[in-house]
């Protein structure tokens, strides 16, 4: 079981990296270069934000949704390269959490002065809309316990 998981986390470490850390958000429909017929309505927003996330087939490409870098996919990242660090105290898990957390804090959210941050796509919901970069209660608490686990595991 062990060779099992640590075979599944080298090959998920070797996949992020070999994208760039760039991947897909289930919810980045909004970055479609269709995105101009929704006019601005969040109903329409909704029905294109939904179909490319439901879709049984992967729409992104051909719809011009890009792989794009997340604050939050990094902030995941960063304690992930933590924990693997604790456990192994290797190195390189430690200059690749330093490297999530350098680039957290170079991409936090530019509307306020304070360390802050959103996704990198609007959003639209029965609820209303969230604008790309505006900063969520959970994306700011899961990077500031990536921030606040490091600080106490490498004392930086």
């Amino acid at each position: 079981m062990k060779n099992k998981l640590t075979d599944s986390i080298r090959k998920l470490q070797k996949w992020i990296e070999d994208h760039d850390y760039k991947g897909y958000e289930p919810f980045d429909g909004l970055l479609s270069y269709l995105r101009p017929l929704t006019f601005g309505n969040r109903f329409f927003e909704q029905v294109l934000q939904q179909s490319i996330r439901q879709s049984p087939f992967e729409l992104r490409g051909i719809l011009g949704v890009n792989p794009q870098h997340s604050t939050k996919g990094m902030g995941y990242i960063a304690r992930g390269y933590l924990n693997l660090y604790e456990h192994t105290k290797k190195p390189e898990y430690k200059n690749k959490t330093e490297y999530c957390l350098r680039w957290l804090m170079e991409n936090k959210t530019k509307k306020y002065e304070e360390y802050s941050w959103g996704n990198h796509f609007d959003y639209a919901s029965r609820g209303g809309k969230i604008a790309m970069f505006e900063p969520t209660i959970v994306w700011v608490s899961l990077i500031g316990h990536a921030f606040l686990d490091a600080y106490e595991i490498l004392k930086d």
